[in-house]
């Protein structure tokens, strides 16, 4: 399913590139990634407490760069981001490419596509998450039903299933945590497809699609387009 990327990277409407970014074991020397970020994001990357979480940052950035360069054909240390109001990496040289990063744990994900606000969303699996008390507090009432009502032994999947999509579809939206996460609903079971099933301020659904991602074992993730999703590659970023 993943796997390595051909030399040239091309989008068009509707596909979607996904990339699986390996945090702890990265393809080049910390070094090579240092001399590629900005001055901000240096300072930023010197903030954090553990210097496994300075390096999981210089990594998933120092990638994000790399990619969008390739896209855009551009010099990766050249690249200057600008941030939403609520906070969403963009190039706003570029009105087609959009993208979007997830990590959690030693992972990263990395959807791009063209012409569509995309999210992505990755969470490392708890196995010990208190389902019912997390999903009463964020997740609509038919959400919460669905879950408890699943076997107790596919309650964190459904769990995680939900929680994944409802990011992928916030970071999509744009606007992030401003919008309240019980007031849309999204499939729940771990074994049926993720799905967009009702958004209470907005009826308008055909526009938007949900796609599960299986990053690996341990791993759950989601993305979200504001147009149908006709196919998604899957690569290794090496």
């Amino acid at each position: 399913m993943w796997v390595k990327p051909p030399e040239s990277l091309s989008l068009k409407k509707g596909i979607v590139h996904v990339w699986k970014v390996n945090l702890e074991s990265p393809a080049h020397p910390l070094v090579f990634y240092d001399t590629i970020l900005s001055a901000e994001e240096r300072e930023r990357a010197d903030r954090f407490y553990f210097e496994k979480d300075k390096n999981h940052y210089t990594v998933g950035r120092a990638s994000l760069r790399l990619l969008v360069g390739r896209y855009l054909s551009l010099d990766p240390a050249s690249i200057q981001f600008e941030l939403s109001e609520f906070g969403k990496p963009g190039y706003p040289n570029s009105s087609d490419l959009q993208f979007n990063i997830s990590h959690s744990g030693g992972l990263a994900l990395m959807g791009f596509t063209v012409q569509s606000e995309i999210g992505v969303d990755l969470e490392k699996i708890n196995p010990e998450i208190e389902v019912r008390k997390i999903a009463n507090r964020f997740f609509a009432p038919n959400e919460q039903k669905g879950i408890l009502q699943l076997p107790v032994s596919q309650q964190v999947a459904a769990f995680y299933r939900c929680w994944t999509s409802k990011e992928a579809f916030i970071k999509a939206h744009g606007q992030g945590l401003s919008l309240p996460l019980d007031q849309f609903e999204v499939e729940v079971h771990p074994e049926k497809p993720a799905v967009l099933k009702a958004v209470h301020w907005d009826p308008k659904l055909a526009e938007w699609d949900l796609q599960g991602l299986l990053p690996g074992h341990g791993y759950l993730g989601a993305l979200a387009c504001r147009r149908a999703i006709e196919e998604i590659h899957y690569f290794t970023l090496s």
